[in-house]
């Protein structure tokens, strides 16, 4: 059983990002960088190269000139111009890969906090755990098997190229070699990084799944959240009441009394609450249903409120679609539901509830 089963909730996650914690992967950054440099880069190839002939043939005159040393002088400052431009540039280029890699992997947030001098970082014995923990052994077998998939893809490109190499060598012309030149190696390149989009994009959806898990709660992460949020007890006391009354408003007086109630989430994406009087002639009903942050909240506040929370994915999936909210289940889900509010009246015969949701496989449902 997970030590932390409760997935993240809205406040863990924008303290987290307030804090500076926020889903990383250096491999798709690196991506986007070298995306926007190259193309940056043969954009700007004529210019550059003609300021530089420029250039060149300046400092050439300059050299025939009486006063070498002023003529020589007088182009420095142009020279460090063309310097500072292409590093300025280039300095652009990693903070824009930088912001789009970070707005992709989590939204663009200012964390001041992360720029606070803390003596955590200097913890040696956590950075060295790190080193050998799971998370950066996966980032590196992925940026080993990245670095294999362009390797092998440059040296057959290469290969391929070879006849337009030894046809440039041949006719021996600057202008023809430079055009030549430029088109074969950015076509070059451009393979090269389309080989590498995949392990980037893998990288990043792993990095968030990896993000979302290191923040997931404890029950006690969750009361003890709770307590911070709402204050005194007497206002988480009526916040409770106010959830309880919100998902049972519509339903009989005799239910909200009587009935039994359970949860079917397919989790992080829908929660449907179930509830049944006991009667034959009566079906269970849907009482309330979420999805997306909504179930997540809901599935929290029902753990907390100890209703009985299962993972069954095919069901609520099914009851979420076909299902009306104070109507009975539909009839193709008269099975499953019972097989659900069987183990709620096992569990109701036990001293205690579980405080982790129960798995049910989909085998267990039948539309037949």
């Amino acid at each position: 059983m997970s030590e932390k089963p409760l997935p993240p909730t809205d406040k863990r996650l924008r303290d987290a990002r307030a804090e500076g914690q926020v889903a990383r992967s250096d491999i798709f950054t690196g991506f986007a960088g070298c995306l926007l440099a190259t193309e940056a880069a043969f954009a700007l190839l004529d210019v550059g190269i003609d300021r530089w002939l420029a250039l060149q043939a300046a400092a050439i005159a300059a050299m025939g000139e009486p006063d070498r040393l002023r003529s020589c002088l007088r182009l420095l400052p142009y020279g460090i111009g063309m310097i500072a431009a292409f590093i300025g540039l280039f300095a652009l280029i990693s903070l824009a890969a930088a912001v789009i890699s970070a707005w992709v992997g989590g939204g663009l947030t200012i964390a001041p906090k992360a720029i606070k001098p803390s003596f955590k970082r200097l913890n040696a014995v956590r950075h060295i755990k790190g080193l050998f923990g799971a998370k950066n052994l996966t980032a590196i077998v992925l940026a080993l098997a990245s670095a294999g998939l362009v390797g092998t893809l440059a040296y057959a490109l290469l290969r391929a190229r070879l006849p337009l190499i030894e046809a440039m060598i041949d006719r021996q012309s600057i202008s023809f070699d430079l055009r030549a030149g430029a088109a074969a190696l950015h076509g070059f390149v451009r393979a090269l990084l389309a080989a590498l989009l995949i392990p980037a994009v893998a990288s990043l959806v792993l990095a968030k799944r990896q993000h979302r898990r290191e923040l997931r709660m404890t029950h006690r992460d969750l009361k003890d959240e709770s307590k911070q949020t709402s204050g005194d007890p007497s206002m988480r006391a009526r916040q409770r009441a106010s959830f309880t009354e919100a998902v049972f408003a519509a339903a009989p007086p005799t239910r909200r009394q009587h009935g039994r109630r359970a949860l079917v989430t397919n989790p992080e994406h829908v929660a449907v609450l179930l509830d049944y009087g006991g009667n034959e002639a009566d079906p269970p009903a849907i009482i309330a249903k979420a999805t997306d942050e909504h179930a997540i909240r809901m599935t929290n506040e029902a753990l907390l409120e100890r209703v009985v929370v299962f993972r069954f994915r095919k069901l609520a999936r099914h009851l979420y679609r076909r299902g009306e909210l104070q109507a009975a289940v539909p009839d193709e889900c008269y099975k499953a539901v019972a097989i659900v509010f069987r183990i709620v009246e096992e569990i109701e015969a036990l001293s205690e509830r579980p405080n982790t949701p129960i798995d049910i496989d989909d085998v267990a449902f039948d539309t037949d």
